[in-house]
Formats: structure tokens, sequence, C-alpha cells
């Protein structure tokens, strides 16, 4: 329907031959051979009952294969069933059967869904069987019984040799927890504290049955025993779950496991999969069909071929097999086969291959000798060959040239075929060939690129030579003659335009010129064409003429191009600005002779034009907001590119198209100069720009917005950063533990602007504070810090960029903030183990958080942390690991 090249065969291999409610994709790989074009696979699930779903897929467009995953309905899993997986290519009718494929597979039943009757957690382990060294996703749900859940304390123990904690994504309903883990030995331990509702969120949606908390994802180790059931390898409990009031309503209580089995337990199991295997192999040459040219240029033709082995875990993509293969062909005469050090193996057809016909090669593992695959491949033969010259007749001197003689094409031809295949031909190969001519003070080959690779010979003085085709036996005497030939006056030369270069479609060869080739029709500006210049000799040959010929143009609404480096033919194009026009538009000349060329420029009466800006928002000239700091500047000035779907070019000519109009709106809120608008002091409102050519295009227009600086704001966030600081503003520093230092804020000074963002424009402005005792320091100036002996109460910070200014109060609290959590930590420590030489020091790194909910890390560090008035160390075994503050 397409007209895409329609698939002769269609290999698959299915991946799943069991699918679980958790994991109910269907995998398979495929591959559709003798296939360049997009042709969708679809696959096909049908139940027992009749029922059916389905999916689509397309394969890679280099190497054919593709991997689909369709997903079964959850309502499939009411009960245990076998099930047939059709893979079938997109097309499939009663005038042409496309080839198709059908799989059996095992439904797994849904076990009944377990809620909790009473307060308290769930873990919901996977059903499905798990392969080793793969990734597995666990869900914690709690009842929260008659309370919205408001905080929770969780605790996780594994078996820390065959499971790992990769993330934890916790629910949005709650604050981010702090999460905590320790490994001994082969347990581990996971414990995750939330405490208090997202803000987007209600109390109500924190209660149920079964509210989720949090999803871990887990990694089962690649040591684990394959289609093994571990038994009690998980487990969960509940530290507390606190209410809305604050007051703990269920402490200290086992969770439940719930892995697949009738009845949830206190621990969970986790069934593994088979150790992973290949299941099955695609493959593909890369060249379906091999064309035996040894005969014709001495050269071997070759393809690789490439073998995709598919296993049972679906998370592993085919992969190519480079090693451990060796490759066999059955029928040497016609194929031939070597190891190849980036694919399975090269198959060849070179100087030991004296027939044509459908070879096969085996392919099998090196080590086993079992047979992965067997591949057709045709080889097409040369039965017969013949090399000529498009003029046969003797080639003579031009009259009025004395060095110029006739020239003409060399053209080789072969028929192909083989056991079992209709030949072919003849075909042209001259491309294939390389050509020697053996006097080359008679003639010279050149080879023509633009016209697909052919060749011509030219006379350089009376004689004969012998053009033969290097490394074959193929040759044709060529002759020149002093004798002379002539041009005529009148109509010895033709001339015509075309967009493609296939000439032998049109009817022209080197030995005759059709006179039927239609005009050539240029549709938009740079639209472009390649002129094709033949003179007819006095002995009633033709001659192709390049470089020689001048040609003029007749009509404004073409432009000629000379010849080019890259392209020994002369061009016409539409130039911008041009109108309807057809007829005898261009003049080749050529000695005493010349001949028009027929061209029709048929542009459509209107265009609809694309405009795209440059930026996607401007200021005015002066305004604030183009002086902001580094990259954030905003331009006063854009360009315009104008697309009309039609030209050549990404975008039209249209910036020299003398019709070009283009306005913006309000006026005298911007100047414009064709294409580049720049907008003007004092502009607060959204530019409208038009564009338009008439009459060829229609106007279009966009709109442009002039965003301009409001007002500054001061904020305050915590010093030093951490997780979530920069979203927090704080209008009280207080006081940390007992000596006399305060936390620090870092100052912010932002400019707003009239699109509702803001920039960070510090740096720009001058920073004052009310009260000298309290001052700026850091790295850039930026951070508020009361000295130890001020006492002052309260500070005003100001900053001022002329013409704006703007102050925050800051107030500083007497009263402690206590500690809520500490978080420790060293390079010694690797997943909850000490593991260094003996007597190897280290730094204690030291996190607090504070009641206001601020964070000091590192506060071991900082230097207005006292740790000795805030935190006591010791070591629970002072024999193997000592605690010091020095």
């Amino acid at each position: 329907e397409y007209g895409w090249p329609r698939p002769s065969t269609l290999s698959a291999v299915l991946i799943t031959s069991a699918v679980y409610f958790d994991r109910s994709d269907v995998h398979l790989a495929y591959r559709l051979h003798d296939e360049t074009g997009e042709v969708v696979v679809f696959v096909r699930l049908f139940l027992p009952n009749g029922q059916f779903f389905y999916g689509d897929c397309s394969p890679q467009p280099v190497t054919g294969i593709g991997v689909c995953s369709v997903s079964i309905p959850p309502e499939w899993f009411s009960e245990s069933a076998d099930i047939t997986c059709r893979v079938v290519v997109n097309g499939e009718s009663e005038s042409m059967v496309l080839p198709s494929l059908s799989f059996d597979l095992t439904l797994a039943q849904q076990p009944p869904p377990y809620y909790l009757d009473t307060v308290g957690v769930l873990l919901q382990m996977p059903a499905y069987p798990i392969f080793a060294g793969s990734n597995f996703s666990a869900v914690v749900t709690a009842n929260t019984g008659a309370f919205p859940l408001f905080a929770f304390d969780l605790s996780l123990a594994f078996n820390a040799s065959l499971l790992a904690i990769e993330s934890i994504t916790p629910s949005s309903l709650f604050n981010e927890p702090r999460v905590s883990s320790l490994l001994e030995g082969s347990a581990g331990q996971l414990r995750a504290v939330a405490g208090g509702l997202d803000p987007a969120h209600i109390p109500a949606q924190a209660q149920g049955t079964a509210v989720e908390l949090m999803r871990i994802t887990l990694r089962l180790s690649p040591d684990a025993p394959p289609d093994t059931q571990l038994d009690g390898i998980i487990s969960l409990a509940v530290g507390e779950f606190v209410n809305a009031f604050n007051i703990a309503y269920l402490r200290d209580a086992p969770g439940l496991v719930a892995d697949g089995d009738a009845e949830p337990a206190l621990t969970g199991s986790l069934q593994t999969a088979s150790q992973t295997t290949a299941v099955g192999h695609l493959y593909y040459a890369d060249e379906s069909e091999l064309l035996n040219t040894e005969l014709l240029n001495g050269q071997e033709a070759t393809t690789n071929l490439h073998v995709w082995a598919v296993t049972n875990d679906p998370t592993e993509p085919p992969a190519e097999l480079t090693s451990g293969l060796s490759c066999e062909s059955a029928n040497v005469a016609v194929l031939g086969a070597r190891t190849h050090f980036y694919s399975a193996c090269s198959i060849f057809a070179g100087p030991l291959q004296s027939a044509g016909g459908e070879g096969k090669i085996s392919v099998r593992n090196q080590a086993t000798g079992a047979l992965i695959a067997t591949v057709p491949l045709r080889v097409w033969f040369p039965l017969s060959a013949e090399l000529a010259l498009d003029e046969t007749r003797t080639l003579n001197r031009l009259d009025g040239h004395p060095s110029r003689y006739q020239s003409t094409g060399v053209t080789a031809t072969a028929t192909f075929g083989g056991a079992g295949l209709s030949a072919v031909g003849p075909l042209d190969v001259t491309k294939l060939l390389k050509l020697k001519i053996s006097d080359p003070s008679v003639g010279n080959i050149s080879r023509e690129e633009d016209t697909g690779g052919g060749a011509k010979v030219t006379g350089l003085q009376a004689g004969t030579a012998t053009i033969r085709a290097v490394n074959s036996t193929l040759a044709v005497n060529v002759t020149f003659s002093d004798e002379g030939g002539r041009v005529l006056a009148n109509g010895g030369l033709f001339a015509f335009a075309v967009k493609t270069v296939e000439l032998t479609a049109l009817g022209v060869t080197g030995q005759s010129v059709s006179t039927r080739v239609p005009p050539v029709v240029l549709s938009a500006v740079g639209d472009a064409a390649k002129v094709f210049v033949f003179a007819r000799l006095g002995n009633g040959a033709t001659m192709e003429l390049c470089a020689e010929v001048v040609l003029v143009s007749l009509s404004p609404n073409v432009r000629v191009h000379p010849p080019t480096a890259d392209s020994a033919f002369w061009t016409v194009s539409v130039p911008p600005g041009a109108e309807l026009d057809v007829g005898e538009l261009v003049q080749a000349t050529w000695m005493d002779s010349s001949a028009t060329v027929l061209l029709s420029v048929e542009l459509p009466t209107t265009v609809l034009l694309t405009l795209s800006p440059s930026v996607a928002r401007v200021t005015s000239t002066g305004n604030p907001a183009s002086k902001l700091p580094g990259d954030g500047a905003l331009p006063n000035q854009f360009e315009i590119f104008v697309s009309d779907g039609l030209s050549q070019n990404e975008f039209g000519d249209y910036g020299d198209d003398p019709r070009l109009n283009v306005t913006a709106s309000p006026l005298g809120c911007a100047t414009v100069d064709r294409l580049t608008v720049t907008v003007l002091a004092g502009c607060t409102e959204t530019l409208e720009v038009c564009v338009e050519v008439p009459p060829l295009a229609n106007m279009s227009c966009f709109a442009m917005p002039v965003v301009f600086a409001t007002g500054l704001e001061l904020q305050a966030s915590p010093w030093p950063a951490f997780e979530g600081s920069a979203e927090m503003e704080v209008s009280t520093l207080s006081k940390i533990g007992a000596a006399s230092n305060y936390q620090r804020a870092r100052i912010s000074a932002m400019l707003a602007l009239s699109d509702d963002s803001a920039v960070d424009v510090t740096e720009l402005c001058s920073l004052r504070v009310s009260d000298r005792s309290v001052a700026f320091s850091g790295d850039d100036g930026r951070t508020l810090v009361r000295s130890s002996f001020s006492s002052a109460a309260a500070a005003s910070v100001t900053a001022i960029w002329a013409p704006f200014v703007a102050s925050k109060h800051i107030s500083f609290s007497a009263e402690p903030l206590t500690i809520l959590g500490i978080e420790l930590s060293t390079d010694l420590e690797q997943a909850g183990t000490f593991s260094s030489e003996l007597n190897a020091n280290a730094q204690l790194r030291v996190s607090l958080l504070m009641s206001d909910g601020t964070v000091l890390p590192d506060a071991q560090n900082l230097g207005f942390v006292v740790i000795s008035d805030l935190l006591t160390f010791g070591s629970s075994d002072p024999a193997a690991l000592t605690v010091g503050t020095g």
C-alpha cells in the first residue's frame, strides 16, 4: 500500500514464557528479513475463551530487530490459563498472506488481594520470579485505623547477603522521611522516620486500610541460587504511628509481608528465576543478496552475518555475538564463509565461487557444535558481460577545433543468474569497473559521477586505442579520425533541464537524444534544476557539452549558475521576488549554435509564512532587565526567521525580497529594519509583529513579550546551605547551644520582572545593615553574621540598586535551639562497616537537625558551632574504636 518492500520471513523468540499479575508484560524479540521499510508488527494475545488483546511495535531500521512489550489487562488474571501469543506483520489480507508465528505461554492466577483489618503495616513483595542481579520493587502500605496518620517510624530487616537496598521512593502524602541503614554481617536494617503531612495534602488522604507509605527498590544478589524459594529474607516493623494530636497510637508492632502465598506472614519469601540463558537467536546479513563481480573487476563480494542472542531475562536486550561461533557454507561453489572480528562471520563470493544460486550458511556454537541458525543467501553470478561504446562509428575531429574530438560514453553490461534463479539483465555495471585506455595520448577516460558513475572517453589525437576493464577480460577498441565533423548551424544544440539525472528514464542516451523531454517545473524560491546540453554533429552522432557552453537567463524569474568544483553542470534556480513564468527562459550557446531551455516557474499564488523569533522575550532599551548578571540579561533586539514551507532553504530568502513588509505595534514602541526589530526605551507593552510579502504571502503575526523590572525583594535563607534550604525563608536567627553564637543567613536580592519571574541581582546591589554588630561575611559578602559581643535583638538589612531599594527585618532569639536529629558519617565507613588499618584516623562528620527545621551540615567544621557544647561522643567498644573531639 505504501510502496514499502514486503518482508519474506519473520523470526521471533518468546522471552517470557509465563506472566503474572504484577509482571503482566509479554516480551518477545523478532526480526523481519528482507525488510527496509517502516512495517509495523502486531502482537495479539488470545485467551481460551476467545478474548484477545494486542499491541504493536516497529523494528529497528538498521538491524530489522525489534523487541515488543505488550501489557495484559488485569482482569485476565482472574484465573490461571494457557494463552497464545501470535506475532503477525501488519498488512495481512486475502490477496497477500504475510508471515506470522504463534507461541504458547502460561498466565498465573492473581492471589486474592489482602488488606490489613487492624492498624499496622503490610509489605507487598513480588509474586513473579526474580533474576539474580536484577532489581525489583516492594510496596509498604498501612492501615491507619481510626486516625489520619501524621508521622511514622518504620524498620525494615533483610538478609544483606541476598538483598541490597537500591533506592526509596516515599509517598507524596508525607514530608520527606529521614532514612538510615545499618549492616552487621548478613543482617541488614533500614529505618525511615517521617513527620508531618505534605502541605499539598489533607488529613483525610492519610487515612484508610491501604495508605501507601513508600516504595522500596531492592536488588537481588548476583550470587543468589537460581530457581529457588528464599524463605524468611525480609520483615517489617512499626516503631510508632502518630496522629494529628501528637499521640503515638501504635508502638513496636510487627508488620506483615505478602509475597504471593495465600496468607501474609511475619517474614517474606522470594522466588528466584531460572538461570539467565539464551532462549533463541535472531540473525541477519548486511546484504540479503550478493552480486559476484569477481570476473568483472577482480573484487570479492562480501557481507557480514550478525547473530543476536535472546535471553529469558526481559531486562536484557538482545546482544550480538561476536565470538564463540563457527560458520560453514553448504555449497562452497556458490558461497564461502570465514570468521570475522566484529560479527558472527563474513560471507563472500570470490574467485573460488564459480556459480550462482541459493546458498546457505550454518552457524554453530564453536564449543558444543550445536546449530544456532541456518542463514539463506542468494548469489547472482555473471552469465555474460560486454564492454561497448555508446557511439560505434569512428569519432571525428570537430570543425573549428583543431584539438577537440568527439566524445562518447563507455558502458559495461552484464547478465546475472544462477541455479534456480531467472536470468536478469543486461544490467549496467559500469560503476563497478575500473577502466584503463591502452594509449593515453589518443584518448582520455573520465567518470561522470553526477550521472551515476558512468564513463566517457574523449579523443586527444587521431589513432586507435583499447579500453579495458582492470582485472577483467572485458575490452573494446576506440578510433579517433582527423576527417572532421561539423556542427549544424540551425538547431545544432539541444538543451533541457531536469531535477533528476536519471537520463535513461527520459529517453536520453549517448547515441540518441529525445526531443520530448518535458519542461521542468520550479515551484518555490530556491528550487533548482540541472541543465544538459547536447550537440548534434555532422556525422549524425551526438556529444554532451558541459563547461564549454555559455548559459544566459532570458527572464528575471530564473537565475543561471555556472559549473563548480562539486558539479560539472550548469544549474538554474528561482530567485526571490520571482513571478509566474513559462517558456524558453534560458539560452545555451556553443561555437556558432544556440538552443533554448524550456522552464515553468509555477509559484503558488499565496503561501502561509511561519515566523520564528530569535529569542523568547525582550526588554526595552535601557531597562534594568537588560543589565542582569551573566547570561540573564534580556536583549532589546531580535531577528525574525521566515519560512514558507516551500523554499529549498531552511528559511526563505525574504530578507532580500523587495516586497517584504514588517510592522511592529503599538506605534512608537519599536523600530523595524527588514527582519530586525529593536524595542525602544519606555516600552512596556507586548509587541505584535506582522510580516507579509504581497501578493505571494498573506500577513502572519506573532506576539513578543516585553519584560521589564518591577521591583526589588530581599530574601534570607539558612546558611550553610543544605538540601531544601533554598526554598526556606528565615526572619529569626536563634542561638546555638550555650555559647554566644547564632545561626547565620544568606541574603539574596531578587529583581522581580513583569512576567512573574525573578533574577538574583545581589552582586549588583549595595548591601547595608542597621546595626554595626551585625555584618556581612563570606566569599561573596552575602552571609549575615551577628558578632559574639553583640546585644542586638534585631537588625534591618537594605539592598540598593538604583532606582530600586528593598529592606528586610531580621530578629535574633536568645532562646537556644534544640537538636532533633544527629547524622554521623566518616570515610572509614562503607555500607555500615568500618574498614581501615589499625591506628588509622578519620574525621567524624556531624550533621545536626535543629528544632526550627534547619540543618547544620558538617557542623564540626563550622567555626560558629562549638560541638563540645552540644554533644558528647563515646564508643560502645573503646578497645576497638575510640572517639574524641581533638
